[in-house]
């Protein structure tokens, strides 16, 4: 389930703080959702300090954003774009 976090976070409007590995740093790009070292105690710590300065109302409308940018036609013209370069 940790790949969907991002998504159910989003859909909900809330923050995502989530570690750089895997397709986060990806899939939050862009995006004032904030983004730590795995196993860096300190850099997640800086995270949760900037998750907590966040506005709220602002991070639900990017986050509703996200959402509307997660689709299968934009997911497949990302790849061909991909694939084209």
């Amino acid at each position: 389930m940790n790949s969907g976090l991002p998504a159910l976070g989003a859909s909900f409007g809330k923050i995502i703080i989530a570690p750089r590995c895997g397709a986060y740093p990806e899939l939050l790009a862009n995006t004032s959702h904030p983004i730590y070292e795995p196993g860096d105690a300190s850099s997640l710590a800086r995270a949760l300090e900037n998750a907590s300065r966040l506005d709220q109302t602002a991070v639900a409308a990017e986050c509703r954003c996200l959402v509307d940018s997660w689709h299968w036609p934009a997911m497949i013209n990302a790849i061909v774009t991909a694939i084209g370069r």
